[in-house]
């Protein structure tokens, strides 16, 4: 009895011992996965998700308490977040910050409500995210966690700078630099660094922005951390890339790129890279070039499912194409855009439907545009972002202005106004004050539109103060850059002036000492090898010369194309500097003259009768006067004309010049439309045209022919005046005339076109342009186009 009892305790013990063994073992595992799943992010999201999984379906199975678990929910809801899928984040953050409440686990806490708050930011939920940012900085001060305190600080001065108010993101930044510096935390220090670089780079201080930069780089290098350097390279080059140095900030993206093709990563930076790559060639109009990158990017993203780069790559793909005037294929592109951004990225969905409205607004489709304006606004509604806010309500207004629904126009011009206020967006609030001035001018509500336009004034004389303030500080700092190159430069000059005359020396001692011998050779040698290698020489002389002559040939005429556009451009820039000017000077003194004529309408009428009559006469010829200047500074100011087609243009053209009485006989058969630029030269060549037929050549009739029949575009214009004899304008004289048929040259050629001009005294003028289809839809140089 006694062994068998002892037996039995035996057995049971070793069956506890068993039990508590594979406890013990389960427990290990899971800590192994935990450390894997902690490895993989945020590199690899997939597998650091699949293990966190795996932790919390172990403590389930287990049903034994452990931090781990609160732990995985934090990490999922870091996954997730990296992921675009907000909503799955915040329930996975929620939970793991109530079971830490519930075991009194102050750690994950603090954790949860930092990431919650940077979650709120990224939706643009500021106040929100603050009060999150509080709660996690409270706790860390509590548990006396300087590191941590740091890392909230710097995020706080992030917050702050998405929410507009640079001085307390400036704030927040120093302290998080502080208590860093004081915990000995170097990878909180770097990230501070980096965030002060990106205010002072958003202010446009890009010296201030490389320093930090480089400080962040430094500590990086020590650390040893590639993928930051990564980051770091990629921000010094998107400096330069907004300061327009587009060759440095290429090299640094191409700096990116090797090191990642060499270490063989495809992550996200990878097509990071690439986009920001087809970016510089954006800016620098190389359209291919552009699209051949974004394409690359694209591969990436699609290969890692990553659903904002796809989107934000179809986005930038979207803007290449309106920028080259392929209208179709950039809202094919950013619909697509759209779409891909789905729910879970708003605020960049939002962005994109706001370029799709400015595309439609350019193209004068005004009811589509507002369609978009509205749909975009919607989404900045719900995220309380004024200054996107402010921009779309008067985008709207501007749309319903065109389409003459003023009341409506001046409702969204007053929410404009108001978000702007609520933003601090100085640009805007002007903006829409000349607007609203408008709206009161029209209504005939003088005193009103008189105070509005004051007020405009006054923002306008505010924001060109800040301007001036920028461009001093930019020009000192161009100024010593430029003073210390040049220093450089006189220390290199006198370095190569001193190697030039040693080697001048050297070169002299060794040419008298070869030169003896060569002299007697010469004396030896037969007269015929003598005769021989004179024409030798003169035979490769002869075609070295012709060769130079050629390649100057060439530099000459690309040299002059380049002329050509430079002055062409140089006059649309003077053409809407002049527009501008006549707008802010002429056209407010005319504003406020009529402002002063229409508020003593009624006095005049009831004062002094007799005088009423000719007071109208001379209201009315102001009236003519004000539109004929808003029309002049119209034509001046758009680098389209009309934007509705060089036929339409042409037609407008010509119904201006009726009024002078002459006999305008014109055919125009135009089977489609043309890039801006071709539309533009054409219409400018024919302007000139007929300003000198009316100018200059005392005609009755004037012929105009436009077509596109068969393979080229044909333009014609010929009069039945006084002609005049070619040579007397071709002979040096600088006269309107001599100018006017150069530029029309010039502006044939831009298009790939021939220009012919036929005449003789008494015999008319006759003046031809040709321009082949196949160039006239890809012209090889274009004038740059403004879009408002």
């Amino acid at each position: 009895m006694k062994a068998s009892t002892l037996c039995f305790f035996l057995c049971l013990a070793i069956a506890l011992t068993c039990h508590a063994k594979s406890y013990q073992q389960a427990d290990s595992l899971s800590y192994i996965y935990a450390d894997k799943a902690e490895e993989f992010y945020p590199l690899e999201l997939d597998s650091s998700r699949y293990y966190a999984e795996r932790v919390l379906e172990r403590l389930h199975l287990q049903e034994k308490p452990s931090s781990l678990e609160e732990e995985m929910l934090i990490l999922l809801g870091r996954i997730h977040n990296q992921l675009g899928e907000l909503d799955k984040s915040e329930t996975y953050y929620t939970e793991g910050q109530d079971l830490s409440r519930n075991k009194g686990n102050f750690n994950v806490i603090a954790s949860a409500n930092y990431q919650l708050g940077l979650l709120s930011r990224k939706r643009n939920h500021y106040d929100q995210a603050l009060k999150y940012f509080q709660n996690s900085l409270k706790t860390w001060k509590d548990l006396n966690n300087i590191s941590e305190q740091a890392k909230v600080y710097n995020s706080m001065g992030i917050l702050f700078r998405h929410w507009g108010k640079t001085d307390s993101s400036l704030k927040y930044l120093n302290l998080s630099i502080e208590k860093s510096k004081e915990s000995g935390n170097q990878n909180t220090l770097a990230n501070a660094f980096l965030s002060l670089g990106n205010l002072k780079a958003e202010q446009s201080q890009f010296d201030e922005a490389k320093r930090y930069y480089e400080q962040y780089q430094e500590i990086q290098k020590a650390r040893n951390d590639s993928m930051a350097l990564v980051l770091a390279t990629t921000n010094l080059g998107n400096l330069y890339l907004e300061q327009g140095i587009y060759d440095q900030a290429l090299n640094k993206y191409l700096e990116n790129l090797r090191f990642l093709e060499a270490n063989e990563i495809t992550n996200e930076s990878l097509g990071h890279v690439y986009n920001n790559i087809g970016n510089v060639y954006r800016r620098q109009n190389n359209f291919e070039r552009a699209l051949e990158y974004y394409d690359q990017a694209l591969s990436v993203y699609n290969g890692i499912n990553s659903i904002i780069g796809k989107a934000d790559v179809m986005r930038n793909i979207g803007e290449v194409y309106n920028d080259w005037g392929k209208r179709d294929s950039a809202l094919t592109y950013l619909e697509l855009a759209t779409n891909e951004y789905g729910q879970q990225n708003q605020l960049q969905k939002a962005g994109t439907l706001y370029l799709s409205g400015r595309i439609f607004y350019s193209s004068r489709d005004f009811e589509k545009a507002i369609n978009y304006y509205s749909e975009a606004a919607e989404i900045y509604e719900d995220y309380n972002d004024d200054r996107n806010l402010a921009l779309i309500y008067n985008g709207i207004g501007v749309c319903h202005f065109f389409l003459e629904n003023y009341d409506t126009a001046y409702e969204y011009y007053q929410r404009a106004y108001e978000k702007s206020l609520a933003s601090n967006y100085l640009q805007l609030k002007k903006n829409t004050l000349f607007n609203m001035y408008e709206i009161y001018e029209m209504r005939g509500e003088y005193e009103q539109a008189l105070e509005t336009y004051l007020l405009y004034t006054e923002k306008k004389d505010s924001l060109m103060n800040e301007q001036q303030t920028r461009d001093i500080m930019e020009l000192t700092t161009k100024y010593e850059t430029e003073k210390k190159d040049a220093e450089i430069s006189l220390l290199q000059a006198e370095q190569e002036r001193n190697e030039a005359l040693i080697e001048t020396r050297t070169a002299q001692r060794s040419s008298l000492f070869f030169g003896v011998i060569a002299l007697l050779i010469l004396l030896i040698a037969i007269a015929w090898w003598f005769i021989y290698k004179i024409r030798k020489e003169k035979i490769i002389a002869a075609q070295n010369q012709q060769i130079f002559q050629q390649e100057i040939d060439s530099l000459m005429e690309q040299q002059q194309l380049e002329s050509v556009q430079a002055m062409l451009e140089g006059q649309d820039k003077e053409r809407k500097r002049l527009a501008a000017e006549l707008h802010d000077r002429l056209g407010s003194l005319l504003s406020l003259v009529k402002l002063y004529f229409s508020s003593m309408d009624k006095n005049i009428k009831e004062s002094k009768p007799e005088l009423y009559r000719s007071f109208q006469d001379g209201k009315d010829i102001l009236d003519d006067t004000f539109r004929e200047v808003r029309e002049i500074i119209k034509e001046m100011n758009d680098s389209k004309v009309s934007g509705q087609g060089l036929e339409n243009d042409i037609h407008g053209l010509l119904q201006k010049i009726d009024k002078f009485g002459i006999n305008i006989q014109s055919n125009i058969q135009l089977s489609g439309s043309y890039p801006d630029s071709v539309e533009l030269n054409l219409y400018r060549i024919i302007q000139e045209a007929l300003s000198n037929a009316l100018k200059y050549s005392r005609a009755d009739t004037i012929h105009l022919m436009v077509s596109d029949v068969g393979n080229e575009l044909h333009v014609e214009i010929k009069d039945n005046g006084q002609g005049f004899e070619p040579s007397s304008v071709n002979s040096g004289n600088q006269t309107d005339k001599s100018y006017g048929l150069e530029n029309m040259k010039n502006r044939a050629k831009l298009i790939n076109g021939s220009f012919s001009l036929q005449t003789k005294p008494e015999q008319g003028v006759k003046i031809a342009i040709t321009v082949p289809k196949q160039e006239a839809e890809e012209p090889i140089l274009t004038t740059e186009q403004s879009h408002d």
